[in-house]
């Protein structure tokens, strides 16, 4: 059986209510606060740089919780995340924990091994998926809870493993039977199914992917495959088949954008509208923004026109890098934070101790960016506020209005911005 290396992002990291942009440095690893003293003054009279007048690095810890693991939604007062893998018992619960305090409400089942459960998607009620490792096995679920954490119902579908996608009050996954499923988020009626390939045709093993639904459609992955169904009924109303294998794909205005072997394209109808090839693999769709595509590729960041697919301007980073985008700006980054605008060219770079970014978000104004060690508010291209983490080993990170929730090996922390 084929192992699972990865779930992509496009449900891995899930924010649901809160500002910003998170973006990790490939699919399946998957980014807001005000501090109170401004670019001057931090809480407990730091002085703008997270010290406390007298050299002593500030942590600004608000809470903390004693279970390890990642930090996948904060909505209403909730932080929602799932427990740590551990060699030993695999992975714990899904959990929801008070914003405010850290309080622990509720954990929901436990996996073991390599199981693991999907990111949360938190609308109505909290959504996710159980999957096994092995590709192919059937074995798994899907699940919606109330936000109390009561069931509110389970299906028995096979292995989900990219977060569950939820519109209009109806919940859409694919799964590793080679489905995708439909259902009444309400009561859990399967409302249709959808499958790609007959059983003559179908590649084993193999698990479709619902990578958006927009404008009452469907978009789903499936190996080589793009297909688009009504999204009331599962009907399909055109379908993409080529040779190359698709990675990662982004829908914007009816037109689904994806890297597949050896190029990026787009297409539209069914029709494929342009390509633009790249070298080898390896390519992610990082956003459609600006009128433009932005993908990675190899180490670098390449912006593309979106109606034509010409090639507009490149950057070379590290290894690891995060992303972010506002209205005007592309944000970037892997121990530096480099602000450009939509042609490429540099508006401001600051670095950050050369410690590996694990996030950027922009928001009113400024921009803010989490690495292994602390929490950084840049204005202007300029540091103006640091934080420092009460522990490395970040695993992943929320930011809301007035605190960053973190997620470690060994516990979450809410920390004062």
């Amino acid at each position: 059986m084929r192992r699972r290396r990865f779930v992509k992002t496009a449900g891995a990291l899930t924010v649901v209510g809160v500002a910003g942009c998170l973006d990790g440095d490939e699919p399946g690893e998957g980014d807001d606060g005000n501090g109170d003293g401004g670019g001057g003054n931090g809480n407990d009279g730091n002085d703008g740089n997270g010290t406390n007048g007298e050299g002593e690095r500030e942590t600004n810890v608000v809470w903390e919780h004693g279970v390890g693991g990642r930090v996948d939604v904060a909505r209403d007062g909730t932080v929602y995340g799932r427990e740590e893998f551990t060699d030993e018992d695999g992975q714990g619960g899904v959990f929801a924990l008070d914003a405010s305090d850290g309080d622990h409400r509720w954990t929901y089942g436990e996996t073991g091994g390599y199981t693991t459960y999907t990111a949360p998607v938190v609308d109505d009620a909290v959504y996710f998926g159980w999957a096994d490792d092995a590709i192919g096995s059937g074995t798994g679920s899907l699940h919606a809870l109330e936000t109390d954490g009561e069931e509110r119902w389970e299906r028995d579908v096979g292995s989900v493993y990219d977060a569950p996608v939820v519109r209009d009050g109806t919940v859409y996954a694919g799964t590793d039977r080679g489905v995708v499923f439909a259902f009444d988020a309400e009561d859990g009626e399967q409302l249709w199914n959808f499958e790609p390939f007959s059983d003559e045709d179908a590649p084993a093993p193999t698990s479709p992917s619902v990578e958006a639904v927009s404008a009452g459609i469907v978009y789903v992955t499936a190996e080589g495959a793009l297909y688009a169904l009504n999204a009331e009924d599962g009907d399909e109303t055109w379908r993409y088949e080529g040779d190359d294998r698709l990675s990662t794909a982004e829908v914007a205005d009816g037109t689904v954008y994806a890297t597949l072997t050896g190029r990026v394209a787009a297409f539209a109808d069914g029709e494929e509208l342009w390509s633009h090839e790249v070298e080898g693999t390896n390519s992610w769709i990082r956003g459609v923004r600006h009128g433009n595509v932005y993908f990675r590729h190899s180490y670098d960041l390449h912006a593309v026109d979106a109606e034509d697919g010409d090639e507009l301007w490149s950057v070379g980073f590290g290894d690891h890098y995060s992303t972010a985008f506002d209205d005007e700006t592309v944000y970037a980054g892997a121990s530096d934070v480099t602000a450009f605008s939509s042609d490429g060219d540099e508006k401001w770079s600051v670095g950050l101790d050369d410690i590996e970014i694990k996030g950027i978000s922009p928001t009113d104004g400024e921009v803010r960016a989490v690495t292994e060690e602390g929490v950084y508010r840049i204005e202007d291209g300029e540091v103006v506020w640091y934080v420092e983490l009460p522990e490395a080993g970040v695993r992943s990170h929320l930011f809301g209005d007035e605190h960053v929730y973190v997620g470690t090996r060994e516990k979450v922390y809410a920390v004062s911005l």
